[in-house]
């Protein structure tokens, strides 16, 4: 029995994941495939760059949550 829920679990985690990523903004890198801090930093270094291209400010704000 744990086998088959352990199937049942991974099939509805699946369907779950690929319903909640159409809503998930791609700005949001936390807990995601494919969304690690090296890719948010190079948007951040990408976004810096044009902005410092057309002369414009840029501006950033962290705040670490632990």
């Amino acid at each position: 029995m744990p086998n088959i829920a352990k199937l049942v679990e991974g099939i509805i985690e699946h369907r779950i994941r690929h319903q909640a990523e159409k809503h998930i903004p791609d700005n949001q890198f936390g807990c995601r495939p494919a969304h690690s801090t090296t890719h948010a930093l190079l948007r951040l270094l990408h976004n810096a760059g044009l902005a410092a291209a057309k002369e414009q400010q840029f501006a950033l704000i962290v705040y670490d949550f632990m």
